[in-house]
């Protein structure tokens, strides 16, 4: 994931990824800006659609959410399992 995450971003710093298996979580700490000519200050949009992909691509499902943090700019997003599914993948892909 953390590869990933760099690749999409031109990372200034680091990408690190990590499990919580006691609190059924993950997350993603990354000091990285866009990749534009104005490099602005990384926005979460991106990660969250490789973090999608991935929980979907290898059937993760024993999470309950995912905490992305930029050290960046100390912003902070966490999103639910159930969020990440609804916003991300395909209706056709979600088993009601």
């Amino acid at each position: 994931m953390a590869t990933r995450i760099k690749e999409f971003y031109k990372a200034t710093g680091f990408v690190k990824a990590e499990y919580r298996p006691k609190e059924k979580k993950f997350k993603v700490i990354f000091d990285a800006i866009k990749k534009s000519p104005k490099d602005k200050p990384a926005d979460f949009d991106g990660a969250w659609k490789i973090i999608s992909a991935m929980m979907r691509r290898y059937d993760f499902k024993d999470f309950e959410s995912v905490e992305l943090f930029s050290i960046t700019d100390a912003k902070r997003q966490t999103m639910t399992r159930r969020e990440l599914i609804d916003k991300f993948w395909p209706t056709w892909l979600i088993k009601r």
